[in-house]
């Protein structure tokens, strides 16, 4: 048998195959029996017929390209496992020459790549973390928050003003015609907090309940939804309530009915704790960003392209889910920004090249350190999920489900401890 290995741009090999006539003789044999498995031939059970009755059947090209697929299929993997490489797809044969005096063929396909790692304990340790501070304004912020949520809602007969709570159905109209999803039930805001149209909640200002009103607003030009942009619209607007916001004292005395607190400072103080707690959580999660980023842009990977277009397949497809999550179909999102599905494609590479180069890099220090998982780790894990989402069981008596979701796990678990192992290397 000869083989030939070339290696060529982004991780993707070639492998020439050339069998002799010997070495190809016996495939054919072993074609013929597979061909047999699906022929019914009289006095012969599925798989039994003998060689020279399938080949009147079939023709002798069938036999050739059956026998010529396995030779192949088995070689190929029989090189792929002596030289300890991992494939990323299915292989893409070429026959050159096939016939019972033996087979050439080519072989393409894409193996994971080599990654070369800079001295990233180096990068570790000089990459900095960013000093925690917690400003009284926040905390300030954080109780006007906790004020607003525990405020009452009084309907009032008077006219609405800036600082209400509103209550309203309206129709959209554009031309006359009512525009996609122009058709909104008690819809609930606070009047004067501008999270409308510019001149919309101005326009409700000195409104009463059960009052109708109608006026025409022009959408400005960088309107989020692109064909309505530097058009007219037409509001009707039917007034269902209209309540007068009343927001607790900020003192002891309501502190306390809160039920874990002493007194106002005491609760500040939490209410510090908790932003510190958020503020380090998402310095944590910014450092090993970082890090990781500035790694697998110094690392020296040759990125199949295979890998990369499968990430950026996947951050599409999670896109696609965010966008019909709103209401609004893939389709007309992508209308509306004038931008093909190609451009979008394009326009994801960069950050799926990023992401896979990043990933790599997460894999070849956990195969330097010889981090594992093993399976005790991830039935753990799956016994937390289980805990907060009893209904994932039916999931797992699928058993393509069950693989899928301890391969996403297997790999989640070796992120982390090598991301550990970056924490304790940074001390």
């Amino acid at each position: 048998m000869g083989v030939e290995i070339k290696k060529l741009p982004k991780s993707r090999t070639e492998i020439k195959i050339k069998l002799s006539g010997e070495e190809f003789s016996p495939y054919l044999n072993i074609g013929a029996r597979e061909i047999s498995k699906t022929l019914n031939v009289p006095g012969f059970r599925l798989g039994k017929a003998p060689f020279k009755i399938v080949e009147e059947k079939v023709g002798w090209g069938r036999i050739l390209d059956e026998a010529a697929k396995i030779a192949l299929d088995q070689t190929f993997y029989q090189i792929i496992k002596e030289k300890k490489l991992e494939v990323l797809e299915k292989p893409e044969a070429k026959v050159q020459k096939l016939s019972k005096e033996g087979l050439e063929a080519t072989v393409e396909v894409s193996f994971l790549p080599v990654v070369q790692l800079p001295l990233w304990w180096k990068i570790v340790k000089a990459e900095p973390k960013n000093k925690i501070e917690v400003k009284e304004n926040e905390v300030e912020e954080s109780l006007k928050y906790l004020q607003k949520s525990r405020a009452k809602f009084i309907r009032k007969s008077k006219a609405a003003q800036k600082g209400d709570l509103i209550q309203i159905d309206y129709e959209i109209r554009r031309g006359g015609v009512k525009i996609e999803n122009g058709d909104i039930k008690n819809q609930k805001f606070i009047l004067g907090e501008g999270k409308f149209l510019p001149g919309f909640e101005e326009n409700l200002v000195g409104a009463k309940d059960n009052e109708e009103k109608e006026f025409s607003l022009n959408v400005p030009a960088d309107f989020w939804k692109r064909d309505l942009r530097q058009t007219i619209l037409d509001f009707k607007v039917g007034i269902k309530g209209v309540f007068k916001v009343e927001l607790p004292q900020t003192n002891d005395e309501w502190v306390r009915t809160l039920g874990k607190f002493d007194n106002l400072s005491h609760l500040k103080n939490s209410l510090r704790e908790g932003i510190k707690i958020e503020k380090e959580e998402a310095e944590r999660k910014r450092w090993e960003n970082k890090v990781l980023e500035k790694i697998s842009q110094e690392a020296k990977i040759d990125l199949p392209d295979v890998l990369v277009e499968k990430e950026r397949d996947q951050m599409i497809k999670n896109f696609k889910t965010r966008v019909e999550e709103m209401g609004i179909s893939f389709e007309d999102y992508l209308s509306q920004l004038k931008k093909p599905l190609k451009d979008l494609e394009k326009d994801f590479l960069p950050e799926a090249e990023k992401r896979v180069r990043i990933l790599l890099s997460l894999y070849q220090i956990a195969k330097e350190e010889k981090i594992n998982v093993n399976e005790e780790e991830v039935k753990e894990e799956i016994s937390e999920i289980l805990k907060k989402y009893p209904t994932i069981t039916r999931d797992l008596e699928d058993k393509e489900k069950e693989v899928n979701l301890k391969a996403y796990l297997r790999e989640n678990i070796l992120q982390r401890k090598v991301i550990r192992l970056l924490v304790l290397k940074a001390r």
